[in-house]
């Protein structure tokens, strides 16, 4: 059995995260690390977010006194999320009466 670590590396296309993955690989942590450095090269300026914007809105989330428990980030991650939430809450409405009925009798009455 091997003590390899596997490390994901987000940003690995340039800067910062290119010297993590090439510090991983020289420690020999996953050398499938490096079969992913060209794809996340070639993914770089593709995605549909702007990653200084993201880093900017991180910043200000975290300043915050109050910080959100969760964030979305992105209008495609807020559409699915809204979504996910439309589908659950049709699940609730589908089901309401079954899902209320389950008091014990005595507790339901009020005694």
């Amino acid at each position: 059995m091997t003590d390899k670590r596997v490390w994901l590396i987000t940003g690995a296309g340039h800067g910062m995260g290119v010297d993590i993955a090439k510090a991983a690989l020289a420690a020999g942590h996953a050398e499938r690390t490096a079969a992913m450095v060209p794809a996340w090269k070639a993914m770089n300026g593709q995605q549909q977010g702007d990653p200084t914007k993201f880093a900017a809105a991180l910043v200000q989330i975290v300043d915050q006194d109050q910080p959100p428990l969760r964030w979305v980030a992105g209008a495609d991650a807020v559409a699915g999320v809204e979504q996910k939430a439309k589908d659950l809450l049709a699940q609730v409405d589908a089901y309401r009466y079954l899902s209320t009925s389950l008091a014990l009798d005595a507790v339901a009455a009020g005694s």
